[in-house]
């Protein structure tokens, strides 16, 4: 049993990093506002008051966050104590049960030990989940009210993530939906669109509501979201991203099994079939046969054209600071592959249609 306890100490340890860097930064923030107060003139203007609003606002939700991450570090620290694994989860359901911590939340996508997002384990007991995300992380076996008690985690921060980006980017871009031959739908899809920036997906996602948006998910490479595990945090954990791999070698990494897995979920995808950010003069690249592919093996998943307009220059390449502009999301109406189509002309004619959806085609966006 010494190698489940290492396990579980490791991960007690991982989370209590994950909540000490935070109010680090909060408290040297704070250490050093009033030097740059000192420094710089009084701001008395509006704008000044809310972004101190904003700043005090992010603060308390990180601190909401670190207690929450401690609690469950914590509760780690419990179950590592006892000398079995049955026995460790035994003392965690007393702890809840006592607490009444019982969390009814929904459930977020399923993670193989390796980091790969995989469809949920079958086993009744336990499953396996990553100690932190990442390819080649060794996993740990929680139990029933661990588990619940991780999704409960993941959920809280996915969800604080969401909200404060949809919100961001309504202040900034005052984006606006366009249902051109769409509506709403709970219905499962997949929405491929234009990509220019890094921003896109935030913008696009913002234009759903919030059940859709909370089972709907970005794709994005792994090469450049999963080179550190700053990235890679960010990236699953906060944005629930699908990560795929552009230059595969493995089985197991290939990119159209990876989104299968995700649909057999019953969640959504965003896709961008250019496959990276367009920067160049063209409005759009040569769609890859990614589309095509999850087209063929999910038809009955509707396929959502979506022309993101103004993203590039509301946040370039190389840049962190949005520049206000105002920005819409145009969505068209779906497209299907039909019977005897061969994979360029169906990648021809998504192209085309999602070409068709700029509201602006003389003007670069």
């Amino acid at each position: 049993m010494t190698a489940y306890r290492d396990r579980a100490e490791a991960f007690a340890a991982g989370l209590m990093v994950q909540v000490t860097w935070p109010l680090l930064l909060i408290a040297a923030a704070f250490l050093a506002a009033p030097v740059i107060g000192l420094a710089a003139a009084p701001q008395t203007s509006s704008l000044s008051a809310v972004a101190w609003l904003i700043a005090a606002a992010s603060a308390i939700a990180t601190i909401i966050l670190s207690a929450l991450l401690l609690f469950d570090a914590l509760l780690f620290r419990l179950m590592a104590s006892h000398a079995s694994e049955a026995g460790g989860g035994a003392a965690i359901d007393d702890v809840l049960a006592r607490h009444a911590a019982e969390v009814h939340c929904r459930r977020p996508l399923t993670r193989a030990a390796d980091g790969r997002h995989a469809p949920p384990a079958r086993q009744a007991a336990y499953r396996v989940r990553p100690v932190r995300g990442g390819l080649g992380r060794r996993g740990i076996l929680l139990s029933p009210s661990m588990t619940k008690l991780r999704v409960s985690t993941y959920t809280l921060l996915q969800t604080v993530t969401s909200v404060g980006l949809s919100a961001l980017a309504w202040a900034v871009t005052g984006v606006r939906p366009i249902w051109n031959g769409s509506q709403p739908s709970d219905r499962q899809r997949i929405y491929f669109a234009n990509h220019a920036s890094h921003g896109d997906f935030i913008l696009l996602s913002a234009c759903l509501s919030e059940k859709e948006r909370a089972r709907t998910h970005a794709v994005a490479a792994a090469d450049y979201w999963g080179k550190t595990r700053l990235r890679r945090f960010i990236a699953e954990d906060m944005l629930s991203s699908v990560l795929i791999h552009r230059q595969w070698t493995d089985e197991t990494q290939h990119p159209i099994s990876i989104m299968l897995s995700v649909l057999d979920q019953g969640h959504s995808l965003i896709l961008f079939p250019e496959g990276t950010r367009n920067m160049t003069d063209e409005p759009l690249l040569p769609f890859r046969s990614g589309l095509y592919n999850l087209s063929m093996a999910r038809p009955d998943v509707e396929l959502i054209p979506c022309w993101i307009e103004n993203m590039s220059r509301v946040l370039p390449k190389g840049q962190f600071v949005p520049v206000p502009l105002l920005c819409r999301v145009v969505f068209g109406a779906p497209i299907a592959i039909q019977p005897g189509e061969e994979r360029r002309a169906f990648l021809d004619r998504a192209r085309e249609t999602l070409l068709a959806l700029n509201p602006r085609p003389e003007r670069d966006d």
